[in-house]
């Protein structure tokens, strides 16, 4: 049973600040790794707003070639970027939905891995882009494919 109650592996020393982030925190926004077996992590950060706080999490799977398929990325700090690249290269990123807390990291996210193909979900909408039913008609401001 003790395999499922894990710590989490942090790296503060690489850093917690991202600015400008649109979600609290602010700074020092901490990231945890978590080993789920089977070549699957999970990255997470704490979002907190007002009176409410939930945990994020971006899902990494590790592909046959090695490289690394990431799933919602979160805000790219140091010890985020870190925690990643200690798995892997990062091939494959893909933004799941239109929630503010998923999309408005990921241009800052792929500035941070530039050679990595992105796949969204159709019907993206909102304040950091658009995308209909096809990646010709995507106005996120980063490359889809």
């Amino acid at each position: 049973m003790e395999e499922y109650f894990q710590e989490g592996t942090t790296a503060p020393q690489a850093g917690r600040s991202y600015f400008p982030t649109l979600t609290p925190p602010f700074f020092k926004r901490a990231t945890y790794r978590y080993n789920l077996g089977r070549n699957a992590w999970a990255l997470e950060q704490l979002l907190t707003f007002a009176n409410v706080t939930a945990t994020i999490r971006t899902n990494v799977i590790q592909l046959e070639s090695g490289g690394l398929w990431v799933h919602s990325p979160q805000w790219p700090t140091g010890e985020f970027c870190q925690l990643l690249n200690e798995i892997g290269v990062v091939e494959h990123v893909v933004l799941p939905c239109n929630a503010l807390e998923h999309s408005a990291p990921m241009k800052a996210f792929l500035s941070k891995y530039p050679k990595a193909s992105v796949w969204i979900s159709p019907g993206q909408y909102g304040p950091f882009g658009s995308c209909g039913l096809n990646a010709s008609s995507s106005r996120m401001g980063y490359q889809v494919d």
